[in-house]
């Protein structure tokens, strides 16, 4: 499953319904996108708690850029401990 921006989506209560399901769903059996569901959890917490540092626009600019460059490379993983 490509999930092309919707751990994005999912982490922001975007999505609703049958879509929001099938996408918690695979995130709870993909590491790589269990990876990149904390990570940007991580990151949009980091930018609550310190908001002055950097202009909302260009915060969300940032996550939004991350989020695509997790999700779209192609057997890409995240790094293991």
């Amino acid at each position: 499953m490509r999930l092309h921006g919707d751990v994005e989506a999912y982490v922001d209560g975007q999505l609703t319904g049958a879509h929001r399901v099938r996408v918690a769903a695979h995130i709870a059996c993909c590491w790589a996108c269990s990876g990149s569901l904390q990570l940007l959890r991580l990151v949009k917490a980091s930018l609550r708690h310190h908001p002055q540092r950097t202009p909302p626009s260009l915060a969300s600019a940032r996550v939004r850029r991350l989020a695509h460059h997790l999700t779209t490379q192609p057997g890409r993983d995240l790094p293991r401990r």
